[in-house]
């Protein structure tokens, strides 16, 4: 869950990462052209924090025999799948008291995303991260509501600027 809620990789993309797709010294993830779902190779920023746990993992998977390329495995050593981790989600989402649609994958995306804008970041950078061929897609995924935009406006807004 910190890795989706770091770096909104879509599910599909998260599960299939290898270790070779972690850059520890460019804190990146690398998601190769053949696992992403548009079809083009894209790199992630990962945080300091995320890195580090997923160094853990990886020296943790290290029980499951030299064979370990994969980032994520079930408690029995095999490839942790989209299934099994929405599953976890849903668990851990209601004892949470999270809306039950909310208890996937995909809302991590949103959230991100969300939250992206509403602390000062681009939108095309949001965009290369998410893997969006154009800004529509972008649009749909950030609705900001009436408050969020009154507040960007008390913050931005010229008159600020021109007159004090």
């Amino acid at each position: 869950m910190m890795t989706l809620s770091d770096t909104a990789l879509r599910i599909s993309e998260l599960l299939s990462l290898t270790k070779d797709d972690v850059d520890f010294d460019q804190l990146t993830l690398t998601v190769p052209w053949e696992k992403a779902k548009t079809r083009k190779t894209r790199t992630v920023p990962i945080s300091k924090k995320v890195a580090k746990l997923r160094a853990e993992l990886i020296r943790e998977n290290e029980d499951f025999g030299p064979n370990a390329n994969f980032l994520f495995y079930s408690t029995y050593g095999r490839k942790l799948s989209a299934d099994a981790f929405d599953e976890r989600l849903k668990l851990n989402g209601e004892q949470a008291g999270i809306d039950e649609d909310k208890r996937s994958a995909h809302p991590f995306r949103h959230t991100f995303a969300l939250h992206w804008i509403k602390s000062g970041g681009d939108p095309f950078t949001l965009q290369r991260i998410l893997g969006h061929t154009d800004m529509s897609m972008v649009r749909r995924y950030v609705r900001l509501c009436a408050g969020d935009i009154n507040e960007k406006h008390q913050q931005f807004s010229p008159i600020h600027t021109l007159i004090g």
